[in-house]
């Protein structure tokens, strides 16, 4: 069972990771060789990231689902 907020944590630390391997790029502080590892770092931590939402999202659609909130229309009408 996926905590929403963990999610969330991992979201912005991943950003924030993602951010500073554009930023070491940019600044030329790391050799040219570290770029492609650089890359498959960010693309990874991205992956995982939409991963995460993903599931995060059936879950929550599905604990709906069991406990009634998606069974047709609107009550008391």
């Amino acid at each position: 069972m996926l905590n929403p907020r963990g999610v969330d944590i991992y979201g912005f630390i991943a950003i924030g990771a993602m951010t500073l391997m554009l930023v070491l790029v940019v600044a030329k502080v790391v050799p040219p060789r570290m770029y492609s590892p650089l890359f498959y770092a960010a693309a990874a931590l991205f992956a995982i990231r939409i991963v995460l939402r993903i599931a995060l999202t059936r879950q929550r659609k599905k604990e709906a689902e069991l406990s009634g909130e998606g069974k047709g229309g609107e009550e008391g009408t």
